[in-house]
């Protein structure tokens, strides 16, 4: 499963996610630490976690296969709006002589 979960990092960093394609592999691995850490301190078993664990590396797998077939949205720049004079009419321009 994990090789699965690089393979899809890969590819949805190369369709304009960068790095951002490694948030949900970290969030899974953070995640998968802290349930561990919370079953041993609490003395519970492997089958107590396999439930939180399998369904935490599902998301993972989910929002992976959604990121790799999604091209990011480039952002659109913003132009500037117009200039406005006083109560929002157009500003006028003139040269002087």
């Amino acid at each position: 499963m994990f090789i699965f979960e690089i393979i899809l990092t890969v590819i949805a960093w190369r369709r304009g996610w960068g790095a951002r394609a490694l948030i949900p592999v970290s969030v899974a691995a953070a995640g998968g630490f802290l349930i561990g850490i919370g079953a041993a301190a609490s003395g519970g078993t492997i089958e107590q976690v396999m439930g939180p664990a399998i369904l935490l590396e599902l998301f993972c797998f989910v929002a992976l296969v959604y990121l790799a077939v999604t091209r990011r949205q480039s952002p659109v720049a913003e132009t500037a709006p117009p200039a406005l004079g006083h109560f929002g009419a157009p500003a006028v321009v003139r040269e002087s002589h």
